[in-house]
């Protein structure tokens, strides 16, 4: 069987989902379920996403059946399945495929023409590497100034398997299809940036895109504006956010709806 995990926000939460799927062993069908909803309460960390994701596993009794979990290219799982995905023999994603992919990811601009951050970022910050090493350090911590000895015997018979793996996570696979939105967005934006040739965006795009950029930046920044909005057209602006596929497309859609309706004259 197979997972996917995927999180979002809405009403002022986060939340993530985890499906699982799976071949129904007597009629040979494909089955999908709903595993879990789970409401995230910390900063949305590397760490904190593999907690979740071992939690639910390990609460179904699928820890060690699952073959792959399938997420989208956010840095935060894809950092959580490097540090703590397990290795199986005979699967075709390896650590060489994640630094090429790592690599694609990193070649793209790093923002679309909304002006959002699409680029993967694949290096630990500090605040990150000390959390590994809170996770997995199990004794004293050493003076830096003072010369010290580990014994090795000691690290390898009296630290368990359990003290120092606190998370376990199946090899990872990066949605196809938030790959080919990502790629999606990037053309956009070098057609944007390339005003030359038959590629080229025509002006009046242009034009109305940095408009709408004005007016959906002032609806994130402004209560009051998106107060006035909503009492005038009876609902709120959709807003582009690079993690959430078509918004761009959905939100010129829901401008562009106003305007032909007259609503704010």
């Amino acid at each position: 069987m197979a997972t996917t995990a995927d999180g979002w926000s809405a009403a002022g939460r986060s939340f993530l989902g985890v499906t699982v799927h799976f071949i129904c062993p007597r009629t040979r069908e494909r089955k999908s379920l709903v595993l879990a909803c789970r409401a995230m309460t910390q900063k949305h960390t590397f760490s904190y996403l593999a907690e979740l994701l071992t939690d639910v596993h390990k609460n179904f009794e699928i820890a060690d059946k699952v073959v792959r979990t399938t997420t989208d290219n956010a840095a935060n799982f894809c950092k959580a399945f490097r540090m703590f995905a397990r290795r199986q023999e005979g699967m075709s994603t390896t650590a060489v495929d994640d630094e090429v992919n790592d690599a694609q990811l990193d070649a793209m601009p790093v923002r679309t023409a909304t002006g959002m951050e699409v680029v993967d970022s694949i290096a630990l910050d500090a605040d990150e590497v000390a959390a590994i090493d809170d996770i997995y350090w199990t004794g004293t911590r050493p003076n830096p100034d003072e010369d010290h000895f580990v014994d090795l015997d000691n690290v390898l018979t009296e630290v368990g398997l359990e003290e120092r793996v606190t998370y376990s996570l199946p090899p990872h696979a990066r949605c196809a299809a938030h790959t080919l939105n990502l790629v999606a967005s990037v053309d956009i934006e070098r057609a944007r940036v390339n005003q030359t040739g038959v590629n080229a965006f025509p002006k009046e795009f242009t034009t109305a895109t940095v408009k709408a950029m004005r007016i959906w930046q002032l609806h994130a920044r402004s209560d009051a504006f998106k107060a006035k909005i909503k009492k005038i057209v009876g609902t709120r602006l959709k807003v582009p956010v690079v993690t959430r596929w078509n918004s761009t497309y959905d939100s010129l859609k829901c401008i562009n709806h106003i305007l032909s309706n007259n609503q704010l004259m």
